[in-house]
């Protein structure tokens, strides 16, 4: 019984009783729009997006391992580098087999 009143008088506490015909038209420029307010959104562009900027920023992380060369032995700097590559080749596999650098759908 509570739930229900609750539930109604959100639901009357949420009508609009003051509806104005100016405020709700877009603005533009005095005329009245001639197509939609907005483009749709390929979610595929955010989706490949997304992809470049996860491995740009894993190869800018590439560069500290020049100073890595330096300061370790040459072994050690190998297997690092095989290991951030391997990681990287994976990551590349992996969207590829779940089909993300397909454009058609």
């Amino acid at each position: 019984m509570v739930s229900l009143m609750i539930l109604l008088s959100s639901f009357l506490i949420s009508i609009k009783m003051n509806v104005c015909y100016e405020k709700n038209t877009p603005f533009e420029c005095g005329f009245d729009p001639k197509g939609k307010g907005h483009l749709d959104f390929s979610v595929r562009y955010f989706l490949i997006a997304l992809m470049f900027l996860i491995f740009d920023v894993e190869i800018a992380m590439l560069l500290p391992l020049l100073a890595i060369v330096m300061n370790s032995s040459h072994i050690i700097w190998v297997m690092s580098c095989f290991i951030f590559l391997l990681m990287l080749i994976l990551g590349v596999f992996f969207e590829w087999l779940e089909g993300a650098f397909e454009w058609k759908v």
